[in-house]
């Protein structure tokens, strides 16, 4: 915030060069109203603090320079101050009274300066004051009474300081403390400590940082932390002080005075800004409320993940005050909702992981806020199913998911290959069988056709009929059997001629000269079907072998179409290079003409620059030529004033000799 209030001033500084005076930066308002003056790192730095200042300043910041001590009479010009920053400097004196003119002052910072103690005092006539800094000094004594009079200090930071000893009543008087950092002193853990870690178990710090306050003297508890045990350690400062002082037995709790600005009598009971006194020995537990739901208010955990967390809130009367969720971070806080109805279950979002976070419930009466209760816990770390997958993941998954679908291309094509085989190997066999029936057909149903065919199919040599069947072949009066030669014409005759074959096999005439009486045609007729059957078959054949053909011939030109595909998009391919690398080309061709009209460029610029450079020269040496004449001008005009003088000179001596000789010459004349 700082850095950020020291960015805008400049800025505000930068648009109004008005506004800078001597050698601090301001921010004025209307008629010479002063908000804001920045006065830090001063070169020279500052050794007291200047009076040239608008004494109407609300926020002065003097940080690092080299103050030495802070006095009434150089501070009680501004009246008006809010926010005073004096870190950084070589402070190591506060005259008493000293701010006795900043009666509205609320932020004091006076960290990493040179102070020795603080006392009653040094803070006197700051009523108002509510965030108190002066951390990293050499403090070694705070008196009990130092803030007496400053009843409305909200944080205070006494961390990094020299302070081995508190007394337990000099906090006693801040109703309104929600934040005491003592972290980094060198308490010594002796019995006169007691009553300030009694009212420190008793307070309800927000920060709740007890782990960095730790004991340095005497030897034998160096370490112990004040409060919470080690770990594996059930021993802490508190437990080891009670069983030795008073005999175990706890000092009386210091009595809280109201403050100047309640109007109340009496604090009602809830307005605490603590734990209950039955509870001053125990250790709150991390992530648990402090106070009972049966009395006052009282918030719980209920979920948390490692962005988020709910929260329960029970407040017993809810319209009594104005009740407040507020959250704390560091020394600041801000407030999260109002809290109306008797339990809220709050839902926080956008948290960070692995982060503490501290809430609490507040109330606000008579312009006075206090602290009920507060909540302490600690968001989850991230669990890495929770988390979106990485880049590497991702790649992985993508690439499992191409692999599993390569594969299915690779198993669909086989079996759409073992498929097509089938169907090849199927069709060829129904040929085969439909070839074989047409065989049966034409010599008869006791020709072994398959011993036949395979015999032509092996060797390529006629068929020859088995000599044991033979003479179940009805015989042919007047006729000799086929020969080798008919058989193997009636086996290979084409596929033109096949039905007109089939029926001169039927009706006993052929190109071969076989003829059949007429007595055996019933017989052949019964023993093999009609001519129309053979017929039938005959062109179920044709058909099926011209659509195997037209089959082949799509898939011939189906190829063909996937290749001339293929070289087109091959030719495009080319095409694209052949462009892609016309474009270098003309992108080269443009670079080096751009190179070329940039050289050229620089060429005419040096020239232009050489012949401006010889123009100069040319006017310097006219100038010097013009100079040169003036000089002989003025030379021959110094002569001609001479000669002039001379002349008139002469002239004079002249006149002067005629004047005598005429003067002579009167004196002659009587």
């Amino acid at each position: 915030m700082l850095r950020l209030g020291l960015c805008a001033a400049a800025l505000l500084c930068v648009c109004r060069p008005g506004a800078v005076r001597a050698d601090c930066w301001l921010i004025e308002g209307d008629k010479g109203y002063v908000w804001l003056a920045i006065c830090s790192q001063n070169q020279p730095p500052y050794e007291t603090i200047p009076q040239h200042i608008n004494s109407t300043v609300h926020d002065l910041r003097l940080n690092e320079n080299k103050l030495k001590a802070v006095l009434y009479s150089s501070l009680n010009r501004f009246g008006n101050l809010t926010d005073l920053n004096l870190t950084k400097n070589e402070i190591s004196y506060i005259e008493d009274g000293a701010f006795l003119g900043q009666s509205s002052l609320q932020v004091l910072q006076l960290g990493y300066n040179r102070l020795s103690n603080l006392t009653e005092g040094m803070l006197r006539g700051m009523s108002r004051l509510q965030f108190l800094f002066v951390q990293h000094n050499l403090i070694e004594v705070v008196s009990p009474t130092a803030f007496s009079e400053c009843p409305s200090l909200i944080s205070i930071d006494l961390s990094s300081n020299r302070l081995s000893r508190l007394d337990g009543a000099t906090f006693a008087s801040l109703a309104s403390l929600m934040v005491c950092e003592l972290a980094g002193n060198p308490f010594n853990c002796e019995c006169d400590l007691f009553g300030f870690l009694a009212w420190l178990v008793v307070f309800n710090n927000v920060t709740k940082n007890y782990d960095r306050r730790q004991c340095e003297s005497p030897r034998e508890f160096a370490g112990y932390p004040l409060l919470v045990p080690r770990p594996y350690h059930s021993l802490n400062a508190i437990t080891v002080l009670q069983a030795k002082c008073r005999n175990g037995s706890l000092p009386a709790r210091p009595v809280s005075h109201p403050t100047p600005y309640s109007t109340d009598a009496q604090r009602e009971p809830d307005e605490n800004s603590g734990f209950n006194p039955d509870e001053i020995l125990s250790v709150e537990p991390p992530a648990s409320s402090t106070t009972d739901a049966t009395t006052g208010p009282a918030i719980k955990l209920h979920h948390v993940t490692f962005t988020s967390a709910t929260l329960v809130v029970i407040i017993p009367h809810p319209y009594s005050k104005m009740y407040v969720l507020v959250q704390y971070n560091n020394s600041y806080f801000s407030d999260v909702m109002t809290l109306k109805n008797k339990k809220e279950i709050v839902t926080l979002d956008k948290l960070r992981a692995h982060t503490e976070y501290t809430f609490c419930v507040t109330s606000l009466r008579n312009s006075r806020r206090f602290n009920h209760t507060c909540l302490t816990f600690t968001t989850r770390d991230p669990v890495p199913g929770d988390l979106a997958p990485s880049t590497s993941t991702t790649t992985h998954y993508i690439m499992t998911i191409l692999g599993c679908l390569f594969g299915m291309v690779i198993v669909l094509g086989a079996v759409y290959y073992c498929l097509r085989k089938r169907r090849m190997q199927e069709e060829k066999q129904k040929s085969v069988n439909v070839k074989k029936t047409i065989l049966e057909m034409r010599y008869g149903a006791d020709v072994d056709a398959g011993s036949i065919v395979h015999a032509a199919q092996k060797l390529g040599e006629p068929p020859v009929l088995p000599v044991a069947r033979m003479s179940s072949i009805p015989s042919m009066i007047g006729e000799k059997l086929p020969t080798s030669k008919g058989l193997e014409a009636g086996l290979d005759t084409p596929k033109g001629a096949t039905k007109g074959n089939y029926i001169e096999v039927r009706t006993g005439t052929g190109g071969d000269g076989l003829a059949r009486p007429a007595d055996d045609l019933p017989d052949l007729e019964n023993g093999q079907g009609s001519a129309a059957e053979i017929s039938t078959i005959a062109k179920e054949v044709d058909k099926e072998e011209e659509e195997e053909e037209e089959e082949e011939e799509e898939e011939e030109e189906e190829e063909e179409e996937e290749e001339e595909e293929e070289e087109e998009e091959e030719e495009e391919e080319e095409e694209e290079e052949e462009e892609e690398e016309e474009e270098e080309e003309e992108e080269e061709e443009e670079e080096e003409e751009e190179e070329e009209e940039e050289e050229e460029e620089e060429e005419e610029e040096e020239e232009e620059e050489e012949e401006e450079e010889e123009e100069e020269e040319e006017e310097e040496e006219e100038e010097e030529e013009e100079e040169e004449e003036e000089e002989e001008e003025e030379e021959e005009e110094e002569e001609e004033e001479e000669e002039e003088e001379e002349e008139e000179e002469e002239e004079e001596e002249e006149e002067e000799e005629e004047e005598e000789e005429e003067e002579e010459g009167e004196e002659v004349w009587p």
